[in-house]
């Protein structure tokens, strides 16, 4: 074939790849790619849009990334005459790169963040493909290999994400590309190539240094008969050991002065057994999101070709040989790193992109091209065919998991958070707040969530601790944001002086905003709810004054009933309120629920919500006023049947009184 032909065939197959790959895009990520942060590490993700965020307003300014919590989880040495939020972080080239395309376009969606995240996630497919295509690799098994790191669960779900591990994975996949070439055909430039985007790799995410020592490493072992050549690339790699050296100590430097929202140190298990117990953790929590059983099945058969040819003592070319040691010490290097990391490993699935990945992925798809088949028509359509039946099982099993990891929990506090600070601008706005106003949320569940969807920078109080919630007071912020789901439970109980110095001034049924004043008198919660100013469309009142009632154990008790039509609109409440007294130890298991059901004409309407009421009884507390507000949803629908209950499966002995439930809808936001 003459070199015009093969570039021709060349083209064909990276536009088949390519258009593949667009397909599969349009299939996963079609319904998320405009999504805010959320659900798996959704905090996380939150802090690298908020660093975007950060460029956009302070004038694209690389060497001093800021999110929105002016309050970096690693203070600074010494604390800084004017806080602005910047930190230490590994070079947040993604993250600059769409506050470019934002400050453009003047669009800070986080379809813009999540595109870019993409975009580099395709590229280095596209590297994996052309590696596989250069080695050798017949062009159906390169496709088919390309698939599989596509559709490994872990990385699908932050292949439009927000989080780095992709775009260092790319860089790394493009590095070893070139490093392959270099193997092969000795090309100086290559070698170059394969170093610099290894340490691009290393700058946007720390770990891959691990693969760039070990290619300096390995070329070292490989090159010491030829002097000449090993000092050309040890020239290459101290000058790009320089380069990430130089940023690694100015980033130090940003720690040091600034502080930093990142984890800065190692975290490895403090003994032998707790490592084991970490590994099971680790395995229980993902071994099926780094990789889908069949693709666990893939790596058995690819260490059966790894057998084979050790058997037939047919192993691959010098290269390839070359190429498979490199993987080996990756992949030493990532134990290594897991070692040292242990602990981060069971909460961060990502981890996994950052280090074990893609030794784990090249060896896998190295071992298949290992196999020999016969070359007669029939066992080349058998191995094609079983190929394609793989390949499918492998994509429904990965969309199958990215269906569930975007599946909202209504347990999960930070979609919580997300759906009620959805609107809270526009409070801040109808409040008069100045933007420049700095703000204080009391409940936030995540450095920056509820800051970025507020659009105020500020502070965030993660653990509603008493201690918590009292120090948060002493920082510099002007008003206060907290979630009415959460104002009593969570914060009221743990600082009870805050029914005094909490000054109302804004509410929409989601969350309230508050001055800060000195003390006066305390306020009841229907006063620091705004619940006066509201239209009570239903009210139901039990058990007034000392008329003293048992809730039944381990069993619904029912408060409501009924079947209504409400406005539709999304500002309504339900408030529930009453005195209780735990007679017993606290077991758990009680709760207040909210269940909303229309089986009339085939509509099959459910909505459930439930909100835990022992934390009332924490801390050996045994009489208290139980203060819930849940929002009802917007509900197109009429006949919708109503019903309230207390479970208490927990079977916990509890006697009350002045029960009272309210239907509530927020209409005056402001007071």
């Amino acid at each position: 074939m003459n070199i015009k032909s093969h570039h021709a065939v060349l083209l064909r197959e990276l536009s088949i790849t390519a258009s593949v790959l667009i397909l599969l895009f349009i299939l996963f990520f079609r319904g998320n790619i405009g999504q805010f942060p959320s659900h798996t590490h959704a905090w996380t993700q939150s802090d690298r849009y908020a660093l975007s965020l950060g460029f956009v307003d302070n004038g694209l300014d690389l060497f001093h990334p800021a999110t929105y919590n002016l309050q970096p989880i690693y203070q600074p040495s010494e604390p800084v005459e004017e806080e602005k939020g910047i930190t230490r972080v590994d070079l947040p080239l993604p993250d600059y790169l769409a506050a470019i395309v934002m400050t453009v376009t003047g669009n800070k969606n986080p379809v813009v963040f999540r595109s870019i995240i993409l975009i580099m996630g395709f590229i280095g497919l596209m590297f994996v493909f052309a590696l596989l295509r250069n080695m050798g690799i017949d062009f159906v098994t390169s496709l088919f290999s390309t698939i599989f790191v596509f559709s490994s669960p872990v990385y699908t779900y932050y292949l439009d994400g927000f989080i780095p591990s992709v775009p260092a994975f790319s860089l790394a996949c493009a590095g070893f590309f070139f490093y392959w070439k270099y193997l092969k055909h000795s090309h100086f430039r290559d070698f170059i190539l394969t170093i610099g985007l290894l340490t691009l790799a290393a700058l946007i995410r720390m770990p891959f240094i691990m693969l760039f020592m070990v290619v300096a490493a390995t070329q070292a072992l490989f090159n010491l008969r030829n002097k000449s050549l090993l000092l050309k690339e040890s020239l290459i790699i101290l000058f790009f050991l320089s380069v990430f050296s130089a940023y690694f100590t100015y980033n130090q430097y940003l720690g040091k002065v600034y502080g930093s929202m990142v984890i800065e140190q190692l975290l490895p298990a403090r003994s032998l057994e707790e490592l084991k117990t970490i590994v099971n953790q680790t395995l229980k929590n993902w071994k099926l999101v780094y990789f889908s059983a069949f693709q666990y099945l893939v790596m058995v058969i690819a260490l059966t070709g790894y057998a084979v040819a050790i058997f037939r003592k047919k192993l691959i070319d010098s290269a390839v040989q070359r190429f498979l040691v490199v993987l080996v010490m990756a992949l030493l290097a990532d134990i290594a790193y897991f070692v040292a990391m242990a602990r981060q490993f069971p909460a961060h699935d990502y981890y996994m992109l950052d280090s074990g990945f893609l030794p784990v992925l090249f060896l896998t798809l190295i071992g298949l091209s290992a196999i020999k088949f016969s070359q007669k028509r029939l066992f080349v359509f058998g191995r094609y065919l079983i190929q394609l039946v793989l390949i499918c099982f492998i994509i429904y099993s990965s969309y199958k998991i990215q269906n569930e990891r975007y599946t909202s929990k209504g347990w999960d506090s930070v979609e919580i958070t997300t759906a009620n600070f959805s609107d809270s601008q526009k409070l801040c706005e109808q409040a008069g707040i100045a933007s420049d106003e700095r703000v204080l949320v009391i409940d936030a569940y995540t450095t920056n969530i509820p800051l970025i969807l507020i659009n105020h920078k500020g502070y965030t109080v993660l653990n509603t601790s008493s201690s918590e919630i009292n120090e948060s007071l002493n920082f510099n912020f002007d008003f206060i944001a907290i979630q009415n789901r959460f104002l009593s439970s969570d914060v009221l109980r743990n600082a009870p002086r805050l029914r005094s110095q909490l000054l109302p001034i804004a509410n929409n049924g989601k969350i309230g905003l508050y001055r800060l004043t000195d003390n006066s008198q305390a306020k009841s919660y229907p006063e620091l709810m705004g619940l006066e100013h509201q239209n009570r469309i239903f009210s139901m009142v039990k058990y007034p004054g000392h008329d003293l009632n048992t809730i039944p154990m381990n069993t619904n008790f029912i408060l409501i009933d009924t079947i209504m039509s409400l406005p539709v609109t999304d500002s309504l409440v339900m408030v529930f309120e009453c005195k209780a007294s735990l007679m017993g130890e606290n077991k758990g298991g009680l709760h207040f629920v909210m269940d909303l059901s229309n089986n009339i004409d085939n509509q099959n309407f459910k909505y459930y919500d439930s909100f835990t009421l022992n934390p009332f009884f924490e801390h050996g507390t045994k009489q208290a006023k139980i203060e819930v507000i849940l929002r009802i949803p917007n509900i197109e629908q009429k006949n919708v049947r109503y019903k309230c209950y207390i479970w208490n499966n927990g079977s916990n002995d509890l006697i009350y009184n002045d029960m009272k439930l309210q239907i509530v809808q927020y209409l005056k936001h402001t007071f």
